[in-house]
């Protein structure tokens, strides 16, 4: 029972703790006349870790999935993401997304998922003010599409798991292994 608990002592050590902001997109609209802002207050003070995506998306006729791009935005670090279709939307806006979606240039229903990572200090303090920006690249005089059930963005904070050093990780191990036979040893 002793060597369990020591076992998930480490696991639980070595672990990541993080946590989630889970913006949900359902029934957001795209228009090409004007962005649709949803504003956010985050008040976890962890690292920014990764921002993730699931994209329901059905862009109605006579517009086209490709002209659909979401800003994502750190506004108190001004730290922007965009999400949008390489050589459609990005191009059209003039940023280079972060994440292409790989819509198709017609009307109907899209989906797509990804993760974007982020690099070690690039959002510190993830508290503060967030905001999600909906856009489309091209106005058809009314909603361009809509965000279907399940569409979300998430925000993961936490801390990172340090990288531990060769010969830290061997003496870690080597005391793990000589703890589980002294422990099997005394069993016999």
């Amino acid at each position: 029972m002793k060597k369990q608990s020591f076992i998930a002592t480490i696991l639980l050590f070595l672990s990541l703790q993080a946590n989630a902001v889970i913006i949900s997109l359902d029934g957001q609209e795209a228009d090409g006349a004007a962005f649709n802002v949803l504003n956010v207050t985050n008040t976890n003070s962890n690292e920014v870790l990764e921002i993730s995506y699931n994209f329901m998306y059905e862009a109605l006729d006579p517009s086209w999935a490709t002209d659909l791009i979401v800003e994502i935005a750190h506004l108190t670090s001004g730290t922007f993401f965009q999400i949008g279709n390489a050589g459609f939307s990005c191009t059209d806006f003039g940023v280079e997304c972060e994440a292409d979606l790989g819509f198709l240039d017609q009307s109907g229903i899209f989906s797509a998922s990804g993760i974007i990572s982020l690099d070690v200090g690039t959002i510190l303090d993830g508290s503060g003010d967030w905001e999600v920006a909906i856009g489309d690249s091209f106005d058809d005089n009314g909603v361009d599409g809509v965000f279907l059930a399940g569409s979300f963005i998430e925000i993961t904070q936490g801390i990172r798991a340090v990288e531990a050093s060769s010969p830290a990780t061997l003496l870690l191990l080597s005391l793990t292994a000589l703890a589980l036979f002294a422990g099997r040893k005394r069993v016999l």
